[in-house]
């Protein structure tokens, strides 16, 4: 009986799990503005949810008339890209269990000037921020009626960066 009870609390946590929309997220379709000869390139990666998907946008609508090349992609792909190739880097992550996907650690592992990197961290407590980084963090909540304040705030950021003054 005991077994039985077991296997049956196992079986309701694995359909639990399955039926949660955040265990197993949709992708960002990667999208790019802009052509790649322009001198000046960003990449923004991002986990598709309704609040990164708010900033995302006015990321994009903020920089599009710029001189620079932009590649937007999911989180989960950034194993395929390199900070080589881009002068700036904005990084839109989740907390999980107090820590960053891993895509997003070793993405700034391999990075070796952090200095134009912004991530963004969405987390239950605001205020937290991962450590030992090595890069400017924003903490937020993924309130959708704060992703023009998160915006502006990366884009101020990112503008020091583009202008050289990182």
């Amino acid at each position: 009986m005991e077994k039985r009870n077991g296997f049956i609390f196992v079986m309701m946590l694995a359909l639990a799990a399955l039926g949660m929309p955040s265990c197993n997220p949709s992708r960002l379709t990667v999208r790019e503005i802009n052509t790649r000869s322009l001198e000046k390139k960003i990449i923004i990666a991002a986990w598709k949810t309704d609040f990164k998907d708010a900033v995302v946008e006015k990321l994009v609508q903020g920089l599009r008339s710029g001189p620079y090349y932009i590649r937007v992609v999911d989180v989960r792909d950034l194993d395929a890209e390199s900070m080589q190739t881009y002068t700036a880097a904005v990084l839109l992550d989740s907390c999980w269990a107090w820590s960053l996907s891993a895509a997003t650690n070793r993405f700034l592992a391999a990075a070796q000037d952090k200095s134009r990197i912004v991530l963004v961290v969405t987390v239950g407590r605001r205020g937290w921020k991962p450590k030992d980084t090595g890069v400017d963090v924003i903490s937020t909540a993924s309130d959708v009626e704060k992703a023009e304040e998160v915006a502006k705030a990366v884009l101020a950021k990112l503008r020091k960066t583009l202008t050289g003054g990182y």
